[in-house]
């Protein structure tokens, strides 16, 4: 397995520098520093010991696998990380929409809708499905 390229072996990380809100101001200082990374179009996810991040637009699908999800690339690699779907959403923009409770799809990158087979056909032609409960969505979307 791949570690992170910026740890040495058998060394602890380095630190970060904290930066600490000052208290007089009613804005914090980490709040005017710190840019909001879905404002960026970027994911920022743990991987392999490091901080990663992901243009959202390199997105194609998320799979849920229990306490896991898989983000399917357009590139055709796969990264694995330790997060449901559910606490991922809130951090993806809104070109993505769940489909069912095992998905999450990136709309630029839906090739083909089969309504009456409640399937996706994504741009690399991985078939990802659609929940009766949101068909009525997908509807919305594509009518």
């Amino acid at each position: 397995m791949p570690t992170c390229p910026f740890k040495e072996p058998n060394k602890k990380p380095m630190a970060l520098l904290k930066l600490e809100p000052k208290t007089h101001n009613s804005l914090s200082a980490t709040t005017a520093i710190r840019p909001s990374f879905r404002a960026l179009k970027r994911l920022i996810i743990h991987f392999n010991g490091c901080l990663e991040f992901i243009n959202m637009d390199d997105i194609e699908y998320i799979q849920a696998d229990s306490n896991y999800s898989t983000i399917h690339l357009v590139s055709g690699s796969t990264k694995t990380i330790s997060k449901t779907l559910k606490k991922l959403m809130p951090s993806l923009n809104s070109t993505f929409i769940r489909t069912h409770k095992s998905y999450i799809v990136n709309l630029k990158h839906i090739k083909t809708y089969k309504a009456k087979d409640s399937e996706i056909q994504m741009q690399s032609n991985d078939l990802v499905y659609v929940s009766r409960a949101n068909k009525s969505l997908m509807k919305e979307i594509f009518v």
